[in-house]
């Protein structure tokens, strides 16, 4: 039970860690394409 415990809250934190560098990428990608824009 502790086991699977752990296993689904190592899953759980790597998924969060894995969508959050997705949107940072995301959102630094997007910054990149819009500033010729901006400017």
């Amino acid at each position: 039970m502790i086991n699977i415990a752990n296993a689904e809250l190592h899953y759980c934190a790597s998924m969060s860690a894995m969508a959050l560098a997705t949107l940072a990428l995301d959102c630094k990608g997007f910054l990149t394409l819009d500033a010729p824009t901006v400017k």
